[in-house]
């Protein structure tokens, strides 16, 4: 009849088959300039990275994240790879000269007693340590462990590996035993130390405007072959109840002065509990070096680059030989192996694990002026390097202070020195 017909439909087909053309050809030249994009790009990150190669050695000796050395070549403005701090003066503090009445000195059968008109010591001759110091009639510390003098550490596993425990038995005796012979000098109890190693250890106690000032020296002994000494330094235990605290110095994580340059310097809050680290064999753990004052409890631990530690277990937690309830760890090379628990005595490691290790219920604080770095190139048979270790054959002096936090708050006492 000469009719034509038509629908929407015939129009909307021509149209989606050209619009499926030009994606195809659109999505094909896409597909070829992504390609030859991530060629560029490629290249240029392979160029780049071929390029710094010293560059990245240098990064990762100096600490820095392998993450972050990463993220330079994506993100190359603003990233942080590595920081540092750098000291630019020097603290000046003002000396501490208080307004109180002078120190008195008072002998009491073997009782050594320093006061003023708010403080008191009192240092035990029979037992060898400083027995009690109070402040406004409040002891600051557990008077039946007292402040007493300390060489000892939980051997790691370090150094069981490089039979550091036979080595250093004599500070370890000189940690429990005390032979002192203490006087007055002036105003000052001055207590000296025979130690089972032979060296002289002598400390000199002050009350100064109700604060403690602790003076002390290890003398060193010249001998054929020196050996490591632990530490040298002092603890003393507080109530659980002290087990948050806060310090100046580097953390957050534990650090030891072979393991520290990474370590930033600052103000930190921590508690006792927290800082045990639970290694599978419990053993010295949770040290902090470079402090400037560390604020527990009723007390402030003042010092210019003390170490301390703050634990809820004691050093004898932590040393393995201490554990009698545990066999050794027999090497059982053979059937034939004789296990004699005389021989394997400081030189095998007893079979203790981290569940052995509880809370206590008192808070074991160390305040270290050196202690022996932890090494760690291996651990059967490598030592600390020489730097970073405390000899028998050397003579070190340090100090520090302790403040009453009822005299005076932590960031107070920075403004002085004492």
């Amino acid at each position: 009849l000469g009719f034509d017909t038509w629908s929407m439909e015939s129009v909307r087909e021509p149209m989606m088959e050209e619009t499926h053309r030009q994606q195809l050809m659109f999505g094909g030249l896409g597909a070829i300039s992504l390609f030859v994009a991530a060629i560029g790009i490629m290249n240029t990150m392979v160029m780049s990275i071929t390029e710094r190669t010293r560059e990245i050695g240098v990064m990762k000796a100096l600490g820095c994240y392998v993450r972050d050395i990463r993220m330079i070549f994506l993100l190359e403005a603003g990233s942080i790879v590595a920081q540092d701090q750098i000291l630019l003066s020097d603290a000046k503090r003002e000396p501490y000269s208080p307004d109180t009445s002078v120190t008195r000195t008072k002998k009491q059968g073997n009782l050594l007693i320093l006061s003023d008109d708010r403080a008191e010591l009192v240092f035990d001759k029979s037992k060898g340590i400083l027995v009690s110091y109070k402040f406004d009639g409040e002891e600051l510390f557990d008077s039946e462990f007292g402040l007493r003098p300390n060489f000892w550490r939980g051997p790691t596993d370090n150094d069981y590996g490089n039979k550091w425990p036979m080595r250093t038995q004599a500070f370890k005796t000189s940690s429990r035993q005390f032979n002192a012979n203490a006087r007055f000098d002036g105003d000052a109890i001055v207590a000296q130390y025979k130690l089972a190693s032979g060296n002289t250890f002598t400390v000199r106690f002050t009350l100064g405007g109700s604060v403690l000032g602790v003076r002390y020296s290890f003398a060193g002994v010249a001998a054929k072959e020196a050996v490591e000494v632990p530490r040298i330094g002092f603890r003393m235990r507080l109530p659980a109840s002290a087990d948050r605290f806060s310090y100046f110095g580097r953390g957050p994580e534990e650090n030891y002065n072979d393991r520290s340059s990474g370590i930033p310097e600052g103000i930190y809050s921590s508690s006792a509990s927290e800082e045990f680290v639970p290694y599978v064999r419990p053993q010295e753990c949770g040290h902090h070096t470079g402090c400037r004052y560390l604020q527990i409890g009723d007390l402030t631990v003042r010092g210019e680059g003390f170490e301390f530690n703050a634990l809820r277990q004691s050093v004898e937690d932590l040393d393995g030989e201490e554990a009698r309830h545990r066999d050794y760890q027999w090497n059982n090379f053979s059937p034939d192996e004789v296990h004699d628990p005389a021989a394997a005595a400081n030189k095998l490691r007893r079979q203790t694990h981290v569940n052995d290790i509880v809370d206590r219920d008192f808070v074991e604080v160390c305040i270290d002026g050196g202690h022996t770095g932890i090494g760690g190139y291996d651990s059967w048979g490598a030592r600390t390097e020489p730097a970073y270790c405390l000899w028998s054959d050397k003579s070190y002096d340090y100090s520090f202070s302790i403040v009453p936090t009822a005299l005076m708050s932590a960031s107070k006492s920075m403004k002085y020195s004492f």
